[in-house]
């Protein structure tokens, strides 16, 4: 099959992550009025077991709280709150990350493909040695979009968290861009 008409066969949408809420989401405070803490003996298996969590939930996580007498030293957290949304009928969704300790650093990638009722089909994890942030999320949307063409999907919609890759696959010129036989991967579908 030739690369036009693979483009073609795929309807290719990038979301990015976290910029759309679900109207009908449920808010969960961890441990609640315990919150999340070190302190004290909150059963956090048992409080999770007494819920219903529902893709689209918000479960925000204020890490500030565990610290107790340390969050001094914590500048003040703003937290985005983000959630997972269903594909519409026929489609699949991808989302994928990657990432790497320090820049270069250990990195590694991962993802996973739900159905239009957000069950999980297939994911993966990969470790790719040392690489850059901004490669190494390049390699996570290109290991996904194999995994999901090789599966058969064609219909796919993919969420990723990092604007540098959305930016350089929709705008790079991708024979003077470091990463361009990945961008020209990930377009080639």
């Amino acid at each position: 099959m030739g690369l036009m008409d693979r483009r073609r066969s795929l309807a290719f949408l990038v979301v990015i992550s976290g910029l759309q809420l679900s109207a009908y989401a449920a808010v969960y405070k961890v441990g609640d009025s315990a919150g999340w803490t070190t302190i004290g003996n909150v059963d956090y298996k048992q409080w999770a077991a007494t819920k219903s969590f529902q893709v689209g939930d918000i479960i925000p996580i204020d890490i500030s709280l565990a610290l107790g007498d340390h969050k001094s030293s914590i500048p003040p957290c703003n937290p985005t709150y983000v959630s997972w949304t269903y594909p519409p009928n026929g489609w699949a969704k991808l989302n994928t990350d990657g990432s790497s300790f320090d820049n270069p650093g250990s990195a590694a990638v991962g993802g996973l493909i739900r159905d239009k009722a957000g069950n999980w089909l297939k994911g993966f994890l990969c470790n790719l040695g040392v690489g850059f942030n901004n490669t190494i999320e390049l390699w996570a949307l290109r290991q996904g979009i194999i995994l999901t063409w090789d599966m058969g999907i064609r219909q796919l919609i993919i969420e990723i968290d990092s604007p540098a890759s959305l930016h350089a696959i929709e705008h790079a010129i991708s024979i003077f861009h470091p990463d361009g036989s990945l961008i020209e991967d990930c377009r080639s579908f």
